[in-house]
């Protein structure tokens, strides 16, 4: 799932690839109230995500240090970019995590150099 305000940020090219993507698709949480009440907290994209993925009893995916706090004491079931893509790794889905975390730091994606190295250790890319 994938909220209409994260497909509205990407690129044309990016637009293209996820809606060739069947297993993806484009939703919006409907309990407005708790959206609303949770942009109180933070940000509306995290809100709408963290509204969804209650609604859905799905995995959210989030990085937003705040999100991730709420959604810990809402008992949702988190994990962040970085741990997905140690997931892909270690599944064998992808081959290398270096060049994924390079792309996004060119993305403006920001992520501590301990962080990262632990990461590339955890999953043998040292």
């Amino acid at each position: 799932m994938v909220l209409p305000d994260v497909m509205q940020g990407l690129s044309v090219k990016e637009k293209e690839y996820f809606r060739g993507l069947s297993f993806i698709s484009v939703e919006e949480p409907h309990d407005k109230i708790l959206v609303l009440v949770l942009k109180t907290l933070v940000d509306e994209g995290e809100a709408e995500a963290i509204a969804l993925a209650l609604e859905k009893n799905s995995l959210l995916i989030i990085d937003d240090l705040k999100g991730r706090k709420i959604a810990r004491r809402l008992g949702m079931e988190i994990i962040g970019t970085l741990g997905l893509l140690k997931v892909m790794k270690l599944k064998g889905m992808i081959k290398r995590v270096r060049p994924f975390i390079e792309k996004l730091r060119e993305k403006g994606f920001c992520i501590s150099d301990d962080l990262v190295n632990k990461l590339l250790s955890d999953v043998g890319e040292t």
